[in-house]
């Protein structure tokens, strides 16, 4: 069993669920006490709670009805500005609330929604409701469904939130600075993402597109980063708890349960729900350290970088590495197992080209071994 004497490292694995640490500095495949994010409310209903306990949201409130308009219609206090960015389904716009200074992020569908019969404008508020509650996401402030387009917006699901100035991919392949910035900061930045992926699996939320461009980063006046994840939609996420709404559905997280049940059945549930959320969070680290050293390689000529340059540039290998090389062959064939479902596969298909999906393959891209 190798071990490892950096500080950094030693301090994250051996906060949470994941590894622990032997006094000799020896990686022990042993979850400790597991660390629970915010209770949960009430559970949910065919109703949409509000969750947003710190961050209030006026635009969705407790009846699911209320929440879903005839029309859609931009608050007038909301003043929004140029367009950011768009993705597939969403475009981003910068705003601000009318009389307040604070920077945020307008996010509108790109196209009319065809899916509200099967809920993922629902469930995606769920999940970030949730998660902005667990602190993972940028804080939400407003939110509502539109059930009918109005001009140029569609229906959907609208989402107002703090605006988070740079995203991961800017920091590894933008100007100079930036990538300055990301090799000095990167034990930090590494230490956030693994600190959010933990709070996400023991809530059993699963986020499995997870890319530099879906993770957010604000450097504060102290000069710490805070990195917060985004797109938490129903086609790519997971929360893993019992509801009675008929749209509920988390086929992944249910197969890794049945697994660990049948491997781990001298454990007791709470023991095996604690070997779960490790699964989880291994699969998730593996998925964004993968796909970080894609961006990376392919953005080389950006950042003229050498080989040993890119290494040390990627703040998610370092981790992805230790998990891995720390986890038991029981352990490894049932993240093996998860990540060869169909969906997770599909996005290592998409983002790493059919030829370089292979699970073993996305290993070595997670430990930080170019194609």
């Amino acid at each position: 069993m190798r071990g490892f004497r950096c500080d950094a490292f030693r301090n994250i694995f051996s906060s949470s669920f994941r590894v622990h640490i032997d006094d000799k500095g020896e990686v022990k495949n042993m979850p400790s006490k597991k660390k629970k994010g915010p209770p949960l409310l009430p559970r949910i209903t065919t109703k949409v709670e509000n969750k947003c306990v710190d961050f209030p949201c006026p635009y969705s409130p407790d009846v699911y009805k209320d929440l879903k308009v005839n029309k859609t219609s931009v608050p007038s206090t909301l003043q929004v500005g140029r367009e950011l960015g768009k993705g597939s389904n969403n475009r981003v716009f910068s705003a601000r609330m009318e009389g307040e200074k604070e920077e945020l992020v307008f996010r509108v569908p790109r196209r009319r929604s065809d899916t509200q019969e099967r809920g993922s404008a629902v469930w995606e508020f769920r999940h970030t409701a949730r998660a902005s509650e667990l602190g993972c996401c940028p804080p939400l402030k407003k939110c509502w469904i539109s059930k009918h387009s109005n001009g140029e917006w569609p229906s959907g699901l609208y989402m107002v939130c703090k605006r988070y100035k740079y995203d991961l991919d800017k920091f590894l392949s933008g100007k100079k600075e930036l990538t300055e910035m990301a090799s000095e900061k990167r034990d930090k930045i590494g230490e956030q993402i693994s600190e959010k992926l933990s709070l996400l699996a023991n809530d059993s939320l699963f986020v499995f597109d997870l890319k530099p461009s879906n993770l957010v980063i604000e450097v504060g006046e102290d000069g710490k980063p805070d990195v917060r994840i985004i797109d938490f939609g129903k086609d790519f996420c997971e929360w893993g708890v019992k509801h009675e709404d008929v749209t509920s559905s988390s086929p992944h997280i249910t197969m890794v349960r049945r697994r660990v049940q049948a491997e781990y059945q001298s454990l007791g549930e709470e023991e095996r729900e604690e070997v779960v959320s490790h699964i989880i969070f291994a699969c998730m680290l593996v998925v964004i350290a993968a796909t970080t050293t894609i961006t990376i390689y392919e953005d080389r000529d950006k950042h003229k970088l050498d080989k040993e340059g890119r290494k040390k540039l990627n703040p998610v290998s370092p981790l992805a590495k230790k998990l891995l090389d720390s986890m038991t062959n029981k352990n490894l064939s049932l993240l093996m197992e998860l990540m060869r479902m169909d969906d997770v596969r599909g996005v290592f298909k998409h983002y790493h080209g059919r030829s370089w999906s292979g699970t073993r393959r996305t290993f070595r891209l997670a430990k930080g071994v170019e194609r």
